[in-house]
């Protein structure tokens, strides 16, 4: 388990953490289950929970004895330590659709590489507070998109999203030469 790091830009604790296939089949995807954290204390880039656990899928296959290393967000509003467990398993792959979303302007898209040996891309949007956005992305000059995860709901007008690999995308940003990214608005609630 990977030590909690705060990011003074997002404002929350990173935690990386690898996860081996030691079985002797691929799974079709992985899901980090994080548990046992203190109140108040949240795991910030959740796909979703699963009884009283939220986690982290990567929608990809893991070949036995391959690895793929999660970061992990958390939102800790006193910045105090903390704990937490994990458990991975392996599931299916999450389906998260892209039709009926209206397409957003990307008005910056930098890296950052403050963390050494880390770069990571930054894409920033317009957004409206309250408002869904799912990020696509491309490593293959826009033939075929796949979707980031999870899709993020905006807290304020201009919003920045980090993409530093798994389980937000397949691999890290700069490990299949170059990536196009895209921002989609979901359609509001009725």
């Amino acid at each position: 388990q990977g030590t909690n790091v705060f990011d003074p830009q997002t404002g929350l604790f990173e935690q990386h953490d690898t996860v081996t296939n030691t079985g002797l089949s691929t799974a079709a995807a992985v899901r980090l289950l994080v548990g046992g954290l203190r109140t108040n204390v949240y795991l910030y880039n959740a796909a979703g929970t699963n009884g009283r656990r939220a986690y982290v899928q990567y929608n990809a296959s893991l070949n036995p004895g391959q690895t793929v290393t999660f970061v992990l967000e958390f939102y800790v509003p006193d910045r105090q330590p903390f704990t937490n467990t994990l458990e991975a398993q392996a599931v299916l792959p999450a389906t998260a659709g892209t039709n009926s979303a209206g397409a957003v302007a990307v008005t910056l898209v930098f890296v950052d590489r403050r963390i050494a040996g880390e770069p990571r891309f930054v894409v920033e949007f317009d957004s409206i507070p309250g408002r869904t956005y799912t990020i696509i992305y491309s490593d293959d000059s826009m033939k075929s998109w796949k979707a980031a995860t999870p899709s993020i709901t905006a807290s304020a007008s201009r919003t920045q999203w980090y993409d530093d690999g798994p389980p937000k995308t397949e691999s890290k940003p700069f490990s299949n030469g170059s990536r196009c990214y895209a921002v989609l608005l979901a359609p509001a609630s009725p």
